[in-house]
C-alpha cells in the first residue's frame, strides 16, 4: 500500500457489469484476508441493468474509517465512458485509472496513470464466460495497486461463487493480473 493512511477506491460502470459484487470482493479480500480496515458502499440507479452503478471501497491499513465515501479516488476502476467522463474532473494528477479499453476512451496527455484492458472481451473470447469481466478487472487491479495480493481475491471471490465456476473465475483474475503486469 502506499504511504498514504486512507486509499480510495471508486468502481464505476453500468448496472450488470458486476462491479459491485467486484467491490464486495475486493472490500472482503482486504479486511478478512489481509486485515487491514476497509469500508464498501454502493449506488446504483433504480433501472439496475443498464442504469449507472457505483461502488466505494475505502481502506486504510492503521486508522479506523471514519468517513465511508469516496472523495477523489485514488484509484478508479472505469467500465464505462460515463464513469471516466463524470470523475474526471475530480482526479488527482497521480490517480490510477484502470479501465476496460474497449468501452473507454481517454483523451491523450492526460496526468493519470492508465491501465487499459479490454476486460469484458477477455473474459467473452477468451475465457468464454462474458460475465466474469469483473472478476479479470480484479486481477488487474491486484497487480497494478499492490493494495491486495492475488491470493486473497481468489479465497474471496470463490467464496462467492458457485464451485463449478471456480476454475474459469480463477483463471479470469489469473489473465487480469497478468495482463496489467504487462502494463506496469
Amino acid at each position: 500500500m502506499s504511504n498514504r493512511d486512507r486509499i480510495e477506491v471508486l468502481f464505476w460502470g453500468i448496472g450488470g457489469q458486476g462491479l459491485v459484487l467486484a467491490s464486495i470482493i475486493l472490500a472482503e479480500a482486504v479486511g478478512v484476508y489481509e486485515g487491514k480496515n476497509v469500508v464498501q458502499s454502493q449506488a446504483y440507479t433504480a433501472i439496475v441493468r443498464g442504469g449507472t452503478s457505483k461502488a466505494n471501497v475505502i481502506v486504510s491499513e492503521e486508522k479506523e474509517i471514519l468517513f465511508p465515501q469516496v472523495l477523489s479516488p485514488d484509484i478508479l476502476v472505469a467500465f464505462s465512458q460515463e464513469a471516466y467522463n463524470a470523475n474526471k474532473g475530480k482526479l488527482k494528477p497521480d490517480t490510477k485509472i484502470i479501465y476496460d479499453s474497449d468501452m473507454v476512451k481517454i483523451e491523450d496527455n492526460v496526468p493519470f496513470k492508465l491501465y487499459g484492458i479490454p476486460f469484458f472481451k477477455i473474459a467473452r473470447e477468451e475465457l468464454g464466460i462474458p460475465f466474469a469481466g469483473n472478476v479479470v478487472a480484479l486481477g488487474a487491479f491486484s497487480a497494478v495497486t499492490g493494495i491486495v495480493k492475488l491470493s486473497s481475491l481468489e479465497r474471496a471471490l470463490l467464496s462467492k461463487v458457485r464451485e463449478e465456476y471456480h476454475e474459469i473465475n480463477r483463471k479470469a483474475l489469473e489473465r487480469g493480473f497478468e495482463l496489467a503486469e504487462k502494463l506496469n
